[in-house]
């Protein structure tokens, strides 16, 4: 059994089309996927209008939410929607063979939608204010009517339909000569620590965690010690899990193997969710090893925990399983 709970599409930062993902997962055969584009669920709108489903693999809609938490520390929210499931056309899965969906489920979900995408749309202020940091402090030219050609901004109303990020504004510095690769530009001019560096507007975690449970959604924490040592991952944690936290990403390509046992025994502790994602946006992607599929992370966890993980998502809601 193969899952993966946490790509990127070109509806955000990553590469690959939604139906060029599936693909990829078709391939592998994977049994479950979720696309979880930054700040945004026309992902999901998108696929339901295209019709382009995947033929192997169950599609889990999710999103990747930009919050905040109460010490001002970016905290990224994998919400999941499995009243939103969709099925693979030529298998059956053992793990989905009664469905219930709620037809009125985007209908009601809509409140907390408008919220994500007025942080999306912040992220093209983001992008501006960036681009005049690059030319102050690294005397980088740039256009920005060329910059909302290549990334698909409405310059009449500043937004688009993706998540505008600092990939692409390194796409951008690459297009220019400035840098040779991704991982280039965020050595030199995007990185936190870069003078150029410009805070996004996010949501409050705790806030959204309750908002979220409250329509029924799964929120889990993606990738908890990407960026903070096991202390403040583990402070973060437990007061989330008070809020209605479900789950938390253990198996990531970010994630040392010494530090699984310690997010495997924190699920242990709290009850929550045990995940697997890779991130995946790119071939070349700055987290390495971030393959759609993540083979790794699935090789360290069993079948039987993967289906155990995956019946606790669906049970949680609307769904029978078997």
């Amino acid at each position: 059994m193969l899952i993966d709970l946490h790509v990127h599409s070109t509806f955000s930062d990553g590469v690959l089309a939604p139906a060029e993902l599936f693909a990829r997962a078709d391939a592998l055969q994977l049994d479950l996927l979720s696309i979880t584009d930054h700040d945004t669920f026309e992902t999901y709108r998108h696929i339901i209008e295209t019709k382009l489903y995947p033929k192997m693999t169950a599609y889990l809609p999710g999103i990747e939410v930009s919050t905040v938490d109460l010490e001002g520390r970016s905290q990224h929210l994998l919400i999941y929607f499995p009243q939103l499931l969709i099925l693979p056309t030529e298998r059956e899965l053992s793990f989905t063979k009664q469905i219930k969906k709620d037809q009125d489920f985007l209908d009601t979900l809509k409140p907390f939608l408008r919220k994500v995408e007025d942080t999306k749309n912040s992220r093209i202020e983001r992008a501006k204010e960036t681009f005049r940091k690059l030319k102050e402090h690294f005397n980088i030219e740039y256009d920005w009517l060329e910059f909302c050609q290549d990334t698909g901004i409405d310059l009449r109303t500043d937004t688009a339909i993706g998540a505008i990020g600092r990939p692409h504004i390194a796409k951008y510095l690459i297009k220019h000569g400035y840098c040779a690769s991704i991982e280039d530009a965020f050595s030199k001019y995007l990185g936190d620590d870069s003078p150029a560096y410009t805070m996004k507007r996010d949501l409050p975690l705790y806030e959204t965690i309750a908002e979220v449970i409250g329509y029924g959604g799964i929120p889990v924490l993606a990738h908890p010690l990407l960026k903070a040592t096991r202390t403040e991952a583990s402070n973060v944690i437990q007061k989330a899990t008070t809020h209605g936290l479900l789950g938390l990403e253990v198996y990531h390509p970010c994630v040392k193997p010494t530090d699984w046992e310690y997010l495997l025994t924190l699920t242990e502790e709290l009850n929550l969710i045990p995940t697997i994602g890779s991130d995946f946006h790119s071939d070349e992607s700055l987290i390495k090893k971030a393959e759609v599929g993540y083979l790794f992370g699935n090789e360290m966890y069993s079948d039987e925990k993967k289906l155990l993980l995956i019946k606790r998502i669906f049970s949680l809601h609307s769904f029978s399983l078997d």
